[in-house]
């Protein structure tokens, strides 16, 4: 079954697909073994961020993470997401996202976002 098709608040776990991409934020030292549950649950990409560094990171065959020079799913790199999450000022949301867009369209042939 489709994740989409299912109803919502299910709380059967075999119903819903796992994610491809996963953003996790660790400020201080884990004390669960992250990588293992993502790898376990086969998330393709994680992008892990600990307060100074981004790193992504996707799923080799063997079931361990690599660090990847950029994203998968999307033409960014570590240093962009930094940059548009951390260091852009996002205050006024319009002029920032009119900026995020006008980067995606310089980095992609055909990008458009929603919006």
């Amino acid at each position: 079954m489709v994740a989409s098709a299912v109803k919502r608040g299910a709380r059967d776990v075999a119903l819903y697909s796992n994610p491809d991409l996963g953003i996790e934020v660790e400020i201080s030292a884990s004390k669960i073994d992250r990588p293992g549950i993502d790898a376990n649950l086969g998330v393709a990409e994680i992008w892990r961020f600990d307060g100074e560094l981004i790193v992504i990171e996707r799923l080799d065959p063997s079931g361990s993470y690599q660090t990847a020079p950029a994203s998968g799913f999307l033409w960014i790199k570590p240093d962009e997401i930094r940059r548009w999450v951390i260091e852009e000022d996002a205050l006024d949301g319009l002029r920032w996202a009119r900026g995020l867009r006008a980067w995606g369209r310089a980095q992609t042939p055909g990008f458009s976002p929603p919006g």
